[in-house]
């Protein structure tokens, strides 16, 4: 198949009646969901939906109040139109019967001077009939046509109700022939007829004895309801035009009122985040509303969960001390005495360099063991930071100041704002801190270059502490706060793990991330103030 074909052509579409059984049809309506997800495609593309909510809430609103407002005001105007245009038919009808019987008596007596008086007298003004503009009693069985008798008001003001022409006549008996020439009547279209002609009209066939149309008898209405119809339309226009912007003003409020709402769901669930509690307030909508109760209660379930997590870190935070204080005296007693033996024995040994290496090995090893122990016996021991207020720049300045001056050179910058203060326990922090710096120089310890900054972000405060390392192995990253993990051979394991205790007791956080040019970061999140 060629690049860009149909993959359903137009003849597999057409299937036999024969099979237009289950497989069939399965496979027809598996191209049809195929051309119709191709056709909504297109469609989306010719006419992109915005792509926010009020955009799409907006636009939905506008487009249905704006049809709603189009069909009513087109209905109105074809009921009042067709209730105006019934109207008119029903009495042109009547006047037209009434009108026909009498002429056919005058007709049938040969008196014509007598039909003329019976037009005036019926349709002059104040009569009965004086509604009617024009009546006239054409003659279609002698040639030419001619008028029998005929019949007009003064036309006054309006001088475009004037009487037809024989020619205008035959045009509208032309039109309807096929109704009349069956005894029934016929009404010309007033929007087909020249403005000069533009009346509601009834053409009235009258029959000879053996049913052949003999003669036409016309009426022709002054109702205005012509102008009347014109003067709706263009009421039901300005109608329409005004209402435009009011559908625009309701379709904006009703949008902004909703996306106001779910913004505020969105607040909510950035206090979920923060831990904070959430408002049980009504929105003013009952899904809205059912939906933020359901995250005040999936708020206070999180905060029970919380405590609940919180109370057993602490329980075996507590047992983790015990243990490892029992484990450092235990291990921290034969140490001593092994310490204590090896300088017997070395002084036995005398100072022979070859005699003394195994013992200064021995010595080296044992220092790890006791180093290895009170570390253990730090992260063991429970934290209680001494809270108080601390000025994040000058703190890791004066631990980087600290660091510099031991080891190899590095370098570092600040990047954040002056002043940025969270409550917190100095000496913890700076602790931390330095575990992450001594790391870095382990990592690196030539060329190394620390980038640290910092950011208040609501009530949470974020430092990021990047290196130009090697970066963190990825069988590694999801270890790495695990006690006695260590992607260093003469690493213990200790320090992140205790870093992370430190941080974690000030309710904030210690996350690892991959610096983007490929060294490691250590993000810091604290709470800007520290609760007990």
């Amino acid at each position: 198949m060629a690049r860009g074909q149909d993959p359903w052509p137009l003849s597999l579409w057409i299937l036999p009646w024969n099979s237009w059984a289950p497989t069939g049809r399965l496979v027809g309506v598996g191209r049809l969901g195929y051309h119709a997800g191709v056709t909504a495609g297109a469609w989306r593309r010719i006419l992109p939906l915005p792509r926010t909510l009020f955009g799409r809430t907006f636009l939905s609103i506008l487009l249905l109040s704006l049809l709603l407002v189009g069909a009513t005001v087109g209905w109105f105007y074809h009921r009042a139109f067709q209730r105006l245009d019934l109207e008119a038919a029903e009495r042109l009808r009547a006047g037209a019967r009434l009108l026909a019987g009498e002429l056919a008596t005058l007709q049938a007596a040969d008196d014509l001077p007598a039909a003329h008086r019976l037009l005036e007298r019926r349709f002059g003004a104040g009569q009965t009939l004086g509604w009617i503009q024009n009546v006239w009693w054409v003659d279609l069985g002698a040639s030419p046509t001619h008028f029998l008798a005929s019949f007009s008001i003064e036309t006054g003001p309006r001088d475009t109700l004037l009487p037809p022409s024989l020619d205008e006549i035959e045009d509208q008996i032309y039109d309807g022939i096929n109704l009349l020439d069956a005894g029934r009547p016929y009404f010309p279209d007033p929007f087909a007829q020249s403005a000069a002609r533009r009346f509601k009209s009834i053409l009235w066939p009258v029959l000879d004895g053996e049913g052949f149309l003999d003669s036409v008898i016309g009426l022709e209405a002054d109702l205005e309801y012509l102008d009347l119809s014109i003067a709706t339309r263009q009421t039901a226009l300005w109608a329409v035009i005004l209402s435009v912007p009011l559908c625009l003003a309701a379709s904006w409020l009703l949008a902004s009122g909703f996306t106001r709402r779910i913004g505020v769901l969105l607040e909510d669930l950035g206090r979920l985040e923060r831990r904070e509690p959430v408002p049980a307030e009504d929105l003013g909508i009952r899904e809205l509303d059912d939906l933020r109760r359901g995250l005040a209660d999936l708020g206070r379930r999180i905060d029970q969960r919380d405590r609940h997590i919180q109370e057993v870190h602490a329980e075996k935070l507590q047992e983790l001390s015990l243990l490892g204080g029992a484990i450092a005296h235990e291990i921290r007693n034969p140490l001593s005495a092994i310490e204590m033996h090896l300088a017997l024995v070395r002084r036995r040994l005398g100072t022979t360099p070859e005699e003394s290496e195994p013992v200064r090995e021995i010595q080296q090893q044992l220092a790890a063991m006791k180093t290895l122990v009170d570390r253990f016996l730090s992260y063991s021991r429970r934290v209680v930071p001494q809270a108080g207020p601390i000025d994040l720049p000058t703190l890791i300045g004066q631990v980087m100041e600290g660091a510099a001056r031991v080891g190899t050179p590095f370098g570092w910058s600040w990047q954040g704002p002056a002043g940025l203060t969270v409550t917190g326990d100095p000496t913890l922090l700076a602790q931390v801190f330095d575990n992450l710096v001594a790391n870095a120089r382990a990592a690196r310890p030539d060329g190394l270059q620390l980038t640290v900054s910092g950011e208040r972000d609501g009530g949470l405060v974020r430092i990021a502490v990047t290196d130009n390392g090697p970066g963190v192995a990825a069988d590694l990253a999801g270890r790495l706060f695990t006690p006695f993990v260590s992607g260093r051979p003469d690493g213990f394991g200790i320090g992140l793990a205790l870093s992370r205790k430190l941080v974690e007791a000030h309710n904030g956080r210690l996350l690892f991330r991959p610096a983007p040019e490929g060294g490691a970061c250590f993000l810091i999140e604290l709470p800007e103030h520290l609760e007990p």
